[in-house]
């Protein structure tokens, strides 16, 4: 390969890391964080397994039930952001 090629390759690299958006919130969060968060707030995911199975679907929608989220039993943005603002109060306390 060419140094020319090289220097464009590096610059095409850097350009696209530096211009690609941030993950979403959700990305960085994960199921067995998510269960712990629901269950110190008193709804009961299940086993605390990191697998996203029944009981925690249905915690995570009755959490955003309450909190008048978008139902979609999942850790979208909306309810990891929620989430974490809860557990923090609750660990406050």
């Amino acid at each position: 390969m060419k140094p020319i090629s090289l220097v464009v390759a590096a610059l095409v690299l850097v350009c696209s890391t530096l211009l690609s958006p941030p993950p979403a919130v959700a990305d960085s969060f994960n199921v067995y964080r998510g269960q712990i968060a629901l269950k110190e707030l008193g709804y009961n995911p299940g086993p605390i397994d990191g697998l996203m199975g029944p009981a925690t679907r249905e915690a995570i929608r009755r959490f955003q039930r309450d909190h008048g989220l978008a139902v979609t039993g999942q850790f979208n943005d909306a309810t990891v952001i929620h989430l974490r603002r809860r557990t923090q109060r609750a660990n406050r306390r």
